[in-house]
């Protein structure tokens, strides 16, 4: 009986194994997960870093040509990285909570769907700002760039299958959990994108976006003109929590701090 339940075994095994998902269906997954969301709690690392690309020069110039007395020369990285610690809860209609940290100045943005409140930590000010509830998801508000960043891209991603690429799957570090992930890529003439993806409830763990710099951006001291620059925009999230489950209502009222004062708009954080 045991030889005969060993073959059933190893004869059966093969096709009850779960099949490897194709591209096109994981992406459909990720814009099923996140197109269903109405309320959710993240919070991520973000690290920005620009680069320099290839600068050709000739007789010590910068030109766009490779000349007979010319060379190239790859410029090192001309900006610090910056690294942010960002929380983002959201919940409909119009509700959020956000909160942005860095080395030097951290904000915190409240909502009610009414009332706005921004308010500095390291200044002790807030502003209050009395509004309409959002009419639409098109409309804009202090949270839109970061709800785009972890949430909102991700709803349509089915549409670009054919030019996405599957890589060898990887595992990614949360809390003191070890998450099995797909790793998808796309390679355009601008720019590198990719993505690693919770093999179970397809939330976009890590991702990174390289595109170039719009050179009318080009503003920094540490930037020279002419010359290509590239950006670079990892996201980690460190918690994904609350998926389409009650936010308690506090979270999204605010309640002024002793000794913080109202001011009319908030004075520039010194650093």
């Amino acid at each position: 009986m045991s030889v005969r339940l060993a073959f059933l075994v190893a004869f059966i095994s093969p096709c009850c194994m779960p099949q490897q998902l194709s591209v096109s269906d994981i992406l459909n997954k990720i814009g099923e997960t996140y197109e269903q969301l109405r309320s959710y709690q993240v919070s991520a690392e973000m690290v920005t870093k620009i680069t320099a690309g290839e600068v050709r020069f000739n007789e010590g110039q910068a030109d766009d040509s490779q000349g007979p007395r010319g060379g190239v020369m790859y410029a090192s990285s001309p900006t610090p990285e910056l690294k942010s610690e960002v929380e983002l809860a959201v919940t409909d209609p119009g509700k959020y909570r956000l909160q942005v940290k860095d080395s030097s100045s951290e904000i915190v943005v409240i909502s009610d769907g009414v009332t706005t409140w921004t308010y500095s930590p390291k200044k002790r000010e807030y502003t209050e700002k009395f509004q309409s509830p959002p009419s639409g998801k098109n409309e804009k508000d202090a949270a839109s760039v970061y709800e785009n960043t972890f949430v909102t891209r991700y709803r349509n991603l089915a549409k670009y299958s054919s030019s996405f690429t599957l890589e060898k799957d990887k595992q990614i570090k949360i809390g003191p959990d070890k998450i099995d992930c797909y790793v998808l890529k796309l390679k355009t003439p601008r720019g590198v994108h990719e993505i690693w993806v919770d093999k179970v409830r397809f939330v976009v763990w890590h991702s990174m976006d390289s595109d170039p710099v719009d050179p009318n951006e080009v503003h920094s001291a540490y930037m020279m003109k002419g010359v290509p620059y590239q950006k670079t925009l990892t996201v980690d999230l460190k918690k994904a929590a609350n998926f389409n489950t009650k936010l308690e209502d506090g979270l999204f009222a605010f309640v002024p701090p002793d000794k913080t004062k109202k001011v009319e708009s908030l004075s520039p954080q010194k650093k």
